[in-house]
């Protein structure tokens, strides 16, 4: 009785999905920016001070499809660095990573200047680490995570000409994960933990 269904649910969704893809508006676009990051050191759950953030570069490219008159879905790609300083030591770490974030955006207001918020979630790979102190950071050892996962806060304005769209960008990433993470130690512990403030322009073309 139950297989009965399966037919109607598959037209129901393929309905549903086609609906939206006629109806709802479709963007694609680029953004860069200033990443100011934090790789915030901890020692026995201690955050060490005289950290110092580091200004460092965001690039990406992303997918926007409408879902409703308020609402967008947002698929991003994006190459980030990330740093921190501790002049006391002297010491820092820089640290270059993809990451893809998936959010859902809000738009309060519609016309030719359309402010948004947004929140989504996001996975980052790192691809490289390096410190002033010459260490190999060896993504196979089980203290340093080569995948991180996290979550972020922002708001958008956008600025509509015709099929264009102009935009700023401004958001906040805090990593639910340690890039560093060796509470196992028996002597001591470290940990390293990514919150990131990210400002950006971009561009976005309307594809229907």
């Amino acid at each position: 009785m139950k297989k009965n269904y399966i037919p109607g649910l598959s037209i129901l969704l393929f309905s549903i999905i086609t609906t939206c893809g006629l109806q709802a508006q479709t963007k694609i676009g680029l953004r860069s920016g200033l990443n100011i990051s934090n790789l915030n050191y901890y020692f026995n759950e201690n955050k060490v001070e005289d950290q110092e953030a580091q200004n460092k570069i965001e690039l990406g490219i992303f997918l926007e499809q409408g879902l409703h008159s308020k609402f967008d879905y947002v698929f991003e790609v994006n190459y980030f660095e990330s740093g921190i300083s501790i002049p006391s030591i002297p010491f820092n770490l820089t640290t270059k990573s993809l990451e893809s974030n998936s959010i859902l955006k809000f738009r309060i207001l519609k016309g030719s200047f359309e402010p948004n918020v947004f929140a989504g979630i996001g996975i980052n790979r790192y691809l490289q680490a390096k410190d002033s102190q010459g260490f190999t950071y060896d993504f196979q050892e089980d203290d340093i995570h080569a995948f991180g996962i996290g979550y972020l806060l922002g708001f958008q304005f956008d600025y509509n000409i015709k099929k264009n769209v102009i935009f700023f960008d401004a958001r906040f990433k805090n990593s639910l994960s340690n890039f560093i993470d060796n509470a196992t130690n028996e002597d001591f512990t470290i940990q390293v933990k990514k919150q990131e403030t990210v400002l950006s322009l971009g561009f976005k073309y309307k594809l229907n």
